[in-house]
């Protein structure tokens, strides 16, 4: 038992490296590509093949712990509530991300004169949806660290 609950530990923070690291990088790419079709394809990577597999594996990982010790972690912990409170944000976040992402690169793809406006907006949310990920993620960490309440 001992050993599964390293196992799932481990593949935890696996996950929450991946999240972490796809998110950056694709809030990075947004930021200096601008739009461009073939910047943003490093974006599409971070998004759909870093972070999203890694927020499965956080999920599942995470309900794999709980159920392994039958949710004591839970009674009397506030901060564990929040964390989930705050999963449950960057499952938001990321979904808005990944379908600004979708919808720019459709325009980009689709049209000869790609759509400005919706180029921008999409730009505009995916810098936001990619901020306030990286403040989720950096208050998880506050939590998993001082467990304040």
């Amino acid at each position: 038992m001992l050993f599964s609950f390293q196992l799932y530990k481990l593949l935890h923070l696996l996950g929450l490296s991946m999240l972490l690291g796809g998110v950056m990088t694709s809030l990075l790419i947004t930021r200096r590509g601008k739009g461009d079709a073939k910047a943003d394809q490093g974006a599409f990577v971070a998004s759909h093949l870093v972070a999203a597999p890694g927020l499965l594996l956080v999920l599942l990982t995470g309900i794999g712990q709980s159920f392994l010790y039958q949710w004591v972690q839970f009674k009397g912990t506030g901060y564990m509530h929040a964390k989930i409170l705050f999963v449950v944000l960057i499952i938001f976040f990321l979904a808005m991300d990944i379908r600004a992402q979708g919808n720019m690169r459709r325009s980009l793809l689709q049209n000869s004169s790609p759509n400005e406006a919706l180029i921008k907006s999409a730009l505009a949310t995916r810098t936001l949806a990619g901020s306030l990920n990286l403040c989720c993620l950096l208050v998880i960490f506050v939590l998993i660290v001082f467990k304040p309440f």
